[in-house]
């Protein structure tokens, strides 16, 4: 009896870990909609995490062109001493508005009510299924 009865506590643990995995699996990745990647740029930016901002949010061929000059790491922390701070500012300042779409979808425009810099707007760009 108690054979069984671990026999089926371990399949039921098993099938347990599966769904938790499977359900890890279908959660979206937050660069796929505009509403999530400006939330999860200001959470990545307010944690430092400048290398994996910047490997989440650079498009894939401008990344690659970069890193075949600059080592990642060394960019990052670049980055996190001159922009990151900026940068910021400009997605929380955005993150409530409603951009201006182009005609086929894949660029999304928001205006600055501050300019950072001499840039009066953020573009965000669709490539694939995510946006950069």
């Amino acid at each position: 009896m108690k054979t069984r009865l671990a026999a089926v506590v371990l399949v039921l643990g098993f099938v347990s870990l599966v769904c938790a995995a499977e359900d890890q699996a279908k959660k979206a990745n937050p660069r796929e909609k505009l509403e999530t990647i400006i939330p999860e740029g200001i959470r990545l930016l307010k944690a430092k995490k400048y290398k994996t901002f910047l490997e989440q949010f650079v498009a894939p061929e401008e990344l690659k062109r970069i890193t075949s000059r600059v080592k990642l790491e060394d960019m990052a922390e670049l980055f996190g001493k001159r922009k990151a701070g900026v940068l910021l500012s400009v997605l929380e300042s955005i993150k409530d508005q409603e951009p201006q779409m182009s005609d086929d979808g894949k660029t999304a425009t928001y205006g600055l009510s501050k300019p950072a810099g001499s840039k009066k707007k953020i573009e965000f760009q669709k490539v694939g299924k995510y946006w950069y």
